[in-house]
């Protein structure tokens, strides 16, 4: 009944969902938070920041980002890190140790 109140112009309507969507924001920004490291298609915060020197959790954008290990793969070593606002694990985009060149995956 509040949506069709709103649409029919009422102004005390517009009021009332005024202070539900500002509590539902409070009420939801916790939540984003809390799943943001498993939220897949997240826009990548580094795409949005200058120069390659700043370390920044590609999902929420923080740089309190600590060393957390490593990755490796077949051939190679990367550094890996996990954010410490939101938890997100994340990995360097440099490899750590040269393989040999006659190395062949």
């Amino acid at each position: 009944q509040l949506w069709l109140d709103c649409m029919a112009g009422d102004t005390s309507a517009w009021r009332e969902m005024k202070k539900y969507n500002i509590q539902d924001v409070r009420l939801l920004e916790d939540m984003y938070d809390a799943l943001l490291p498993w939220i897949k298609n997240h826009p990548n915060w580094g795409l949005y920041v200058d120069g390659d020197k700043n370390r920044i959790c590609t999902n929420c954008g923080s740089n309190k980002v600590k060393l957390n290990g490593f990755e490796r793969t077949r051939v190679r070593t990367y550094q890996r890190y996990k954010c410490l606002r939101c938890g997100t694990p994340l990995r360097g985009r440099t490899q750590l140790h040269k393989t040999p060149e006659g190395v062949l995956t």
